[in-house]
């Protein structure tokens, strides 16, 4: 309900939900018309005054006018991003439990971030000067151990041998010269370290997901949106400080898409082997154990007798420990990256994992779009991770790729990656992470900066045609008419972009029928017809090797886009004369403006994207209004933003400096309450027991020791869950050295406070009589 005053009379104004919701979609140029004409009609002094009934409607309306500028006014800096120097944002519920104004539909969508991974053992997975890396032309695949030769050949492998001439045969792999000798494999890596996520949340991570986590939180810095230490408040009034959040405004309307073609075979494979190492250890201990006591009845007493035993004595050395099955085994299988950084992060819009196998990262980007352009959400984070090279996966999926004839066998990766080359032979595993910030237009001006490229659209596909192989043909239509789509919705010409267009080529040199070389160079011919040899094109699987799932392609060219630089593609010697007269980039700067990415996997699947980069290249459209932004998300004053492990963050200046109604109460949807009186303290005894127990939960959550309230409820105000109750309760018992008590219900005991007073009864003189250990 607002209330306005107009000639001295009041007039209060009711405004309904629908027409909060009509006012909310009208757009800024209906504002920016109203002010015009309301301030023009303010100037001429117009009022309407107290005895002045007799005049028609229309005088009223215009005399009436400064009230119905100061409502629009007031509904205009409702609306999200109009009005940033507000504490929070009017259209959602900073509890998290409530539902943000849904995206505008048909929204141009925009790139504001992006991050990527790459192999090679000299450099870390996420250095920062990995684009360079790339730029220079850098080799990052290398030759894989030969102690992976013999475990190639024990798979019992048969290969189809494809020639340059189309025919093909099946040959036996029985040599270590017929193996994979190359691969690009992931360097340093470690994700607790380099981005400070727990310990035990890393430990149910497959490699992928702990890919992704990190090139998530690099693209979030990107995009220049940090996390924030969230404060809740406990059911006793006091704050407590949690997990290093999104923004709250943002975590009902950000989604996010995980893309894998292996997604938790890492982790599967490494159980599986481990249990049946164990098994197989035990049974080999058991069935030597049998015979040393049958060969010790034997030779009893004989000179035999001493070298028997200091053969059993070396044989048992090494002991083998039982499997245990981890707990979290689902967790560490299940394709579940996307949820997890959601989990992580409090991003709570749509979340998907999708596998369209070497197109899977740009199949997201163009998922992305569609959501972001059907209103379920402003911006999603995809996510793309695959390690097919790691030890245990390269032994499986290296050989799995043997037998399709998918993989060379060259030792020199001169000769060996090749893209566009006239002897391609087959392709080379690798590994990486890409991940892209894609955000409704509104949403990167609301904070103050520039998007990074625009992404005008794109198309998904299947050719449904075989699955190791693509239909060329069935591509170049697609591409034609994605162009021809393109043409029509964003009022451009076809003969207008090869000059002006990069084309981040799919090419995984594999053999020329039915490869992805020929599929490229026939769609852009077919397109563009001669100009295509205008279009700049380059190609990163020179240099990587093949990630699958992870298409690195898509964040690296939204960077060679905004910087305006080109990688040189890679042993760039003897062209294949298909390609002859087209535009192989050999590195250097270009002014581009357009970016063409074309992807395709196994299972004939596609997906494209078509890019725009921004007209300019600074970060900021307004600095201060990006300030003012970050002061509108901040718990704690000031607004000042920090990098630690490679996360953006605000700075958390403790819980003196909180912004006491942007604490949330977690099982209320209320904000901002006022904190109680704290209970009366209470004797030495139960401070001492305190002390211990905080120390005990401290090790077993992680919330500083200072920070604890004896008062809050595990549960409720700590988050924590049935097991977790349990072991904490056990903790304290093994600890105080507490007999075990069949009779305890852990309901009974749901604060510190509850605790303390259980351990101060059971040490009680009386009780320890009552067991009979009391000692006098």
């Amino acid at each position: 309900m607002v209330r306005y005053t107009m000639g001295g009379r009041k007039i209060k104004d009711e405004i309904s939900e629908s027409e909060k919701v009509s006012a909310e979609v009208l757009n800024e140029n209906t504002f920016a018309s109203a002010e015009k004409k309301n301030e023009d009609e303010s100037n001429r002094n117009i009022s309407v005054k107290r005895d002045e009934t007799d005049i028609d409607f229309e005088t009223f309306l215009i005399r009436s006018s400064p009230a119905y500028e100061k409502l629009l006014r007031d509904i205009y800096l409702s609306l999200p991003g109009n009005n940033v120097l507000e504490t929070c944002r009017n259209d959602v519920n900073l509890s998290g439990s409530g539902i943000a104004v849904p995206s505008r539909k048909g929204v141009k969508v925009m790139i504001t971030g992006s991050a990527f991974g790459i192999p090679g053992s000299f450099t870390n997975v996420f250095s920062d000067s990995n684009f360079g890396i790339l730029m220079e032309g850098r080799n990052l695949i290398e030759p894989i151990d030969e102690n992976f030769f013999k475990k190639f050949i024990e798979k019992g492998i048969t290969r189809l041998d494809k020639k340059p001439d189309g025919s093909a045969e099946l040959i036996r792999l029985d040599d270590s010269s017929k193996v994979v000798h190359l691969a690009g494999k992931l360097g340093g890596f470690d994700l607790g370290e380099e981005f400070g996520v727990p310990k035990e949340l890393v430990n149910v991570l497959d490699i992928s997901s702990q890919l992704v986590f990190a090139a998530g939180l690099l693209a979030l810095k990107d995009a220049g949106i940090p996390l924030v230490k969230k404060y809740f408040q406990t059911t006793t009034g006091s704050f407590l400080p949690e997990k290093w959040e999104l923004p709250s405004e943002m975590q009902e309307d950000t989604g996010i898409i995980f893309a894998s073609a292996f997604p938790g075979y890492d982790s599967l494979i490494n159980q599986i082997s481990e249990f049946y190492t164990s098994r197989i250890s035990q049974s080999v201990g058991e069935e030597r154990d049998r015979i040393y006591g049958i060969l010790k009845e034997r030779i009893r007493g004989t000179d035999l007798e001493r070298d028997l035993d200091k053969w059993y004595k070396e044989a048992s050395a090494e002991m083998t420990r039982p499997y245990e099955l981890p707990r979290y085994l689902i967790f560490m299988t299940l394709s579940m990256g996307h949820s997890q950084f959601a989990q992580y992060i409090k991003a709570k819009g749509p979340n998907t994992q999708v596998n369209s196998a070497c197109a899977s990262s740009t199949l997201g980007a163009a998922i992305a779009q569609d959501w972001i352009q059907s209103g379920r959400c402003k911006r999603v984070i995809v996510l793309g991770g695959d390690a097919p090279s790691t030890d245990r996966m390269l032994e499986w999926m290296g050989s799995g790729m043997l037998s399709l004839g998918a993989l060379t066998t060259e030792k020199d990766v001169r000769k060996a990656a090749i893209p566009f080359g006239k002897n391609r032979n087959g392709l080379i595993l690798g590994a990486g992470a890409s991940a892209l910030i894609l955000e409704a237009e509104e949403e990167p001006e609301r904070r103050g900066m520039n998007p990074i490229t625009e992404l005008l659209g794109s198309h998904i596909g299947n050719s449904a045609f075989h699955g190791s192989r693509l239909d060329v043909a069935h591509i170049a239509r697609s591409l034609d008419k994605f162009i021809s789509k393109m043409e029509r919705e964003h009022e451009i010409k076809r003969e207008d972009l090869p000059s002006d267009m990069l084309f981040m080529s799919h090419e995984t040199y594999t053999p020329a029928r039915g490869g992805s070389s020929a599929a490229e160079a026939e769609s852009l011919s077919r397109t563009f017809g001669e100009m295509a040899k205008e279009i700049l094109i380059i190609n990163t699987k020179g240099y990587t090797g093949h990630a699958f799932g992870a298409c690195i392609e898509d964040p690296l060219l939204v960077k060679c886009l905004d910087k305006g630089v080109a990688f040189p593609i890679a042993n760039l010697n003897e062209v294949d004369e298909q390609f002859e007269g087209f535009n192989l980039s050999r590195g250097g700067e270009h002014n581009r403006h357009y970016g063409l990415r074309l992807a395709a996997g196994f299972g004939s699947q596609l997906a494209f994207l078509l890019m725009k980069r921004s007209d300019t290249r600074e970060k900021f459209s307004s600095k201060e209004k990006y300030e003012k932004w970050l002061g509108s998300i901040t718990t704690t004053q000031p607004a000042d933003l920090e990098v630690i492990q490679n996360v953006l963050r605000l700075k958390d200046h403790g819980r003196k400096n909180l912004i006491s109604h942007r604490a949330i109460r977690k099982e209320s949807s209320k904000i901002g309450y006022d904190k109680k009186e704290s209970r009366i303290k209470e004797d030495e005894d139960f401070e001492k027991i305190k002390d211990q127990i905080l120390l005990i939960i401290n090790r077993k959550i992680g919330i500083p020791l200072e920070k604890l309230d004896v008062d809050a409820d595990l549960k409720l105000d700590l988050g924590v869950d049935s097991v977790t109750h349990v072991e904490l309760f056990a903790s304290v018992r093994i600890h105080f050295k507490l007999p075990k008590d069949e009779g305890v219900y852990l309901r009974n005991y749901p604060t510190i406070r509850d605790i303390i007073k259980y351990i101060l009864v059971q040490q009680s003189p009386l009780k320890q009589e009552q067991r009979g250990d009391y000692v006098k």
